[in-house]
């Protein structure tokens, strides 16, 4: 199985840059990576040469500042804390709530939807 995670990321990585892949920058390193041709899907990655790490998939809800990421993605919730480069996850909702309130990180910072994303269209900018 874990090898079958690292084919997958390997396999998306090569697609960065490629058409059907947008990387928008979120705050530091930090982007979110559109896919919308073949796994039609939202992640959040670090930029890493001519590519990006893939850090947290799946991702359907985000907000975010210069110091906080925070996102729900299918395997839980996630809090990225940019300056230390540190993410924090996946995580219970009540185990976020307390680790956000802990870390100070904003309550104006609310998740946000993103847009689905399907073959039939290409994602418009989610901000």
């Amino acid at each position: 199985m874990q090898w079958l995670t690292v084919i997958s990321t390997s396999l998306v990585l090569l697609l960065v840059g490629c058409d059907g892949i947008i990387a928008e920058p979120l705050a530091g390193k930090y982007v979110l990576i559109t896919e919308y041709e073949d796994t039609h899907q939202y992640t959040i990655g670090v930029r890493a040469g001519g590519g990006h790490s893939l850090d947290v998939m799946w991702v359907s809800r985000i907000a975010h500042n210069d110091a906080f990421i925070i996102a729900k993605a299918n395997d839980g919730y996630y809090i990225v804390r940019v300056a230390a480069e540190q993410i924090l996850g996946p995580l219970s909702e009540s185990a976020f709530q307390k680790k956000r309130i802990a870390l100070r990180v904003p309550a104006v910072l609310r998740l946000k939807t993103l847009p689905s994303l399907d073959s039939s269209n290409s994602p418009e900018n989610p901000y």
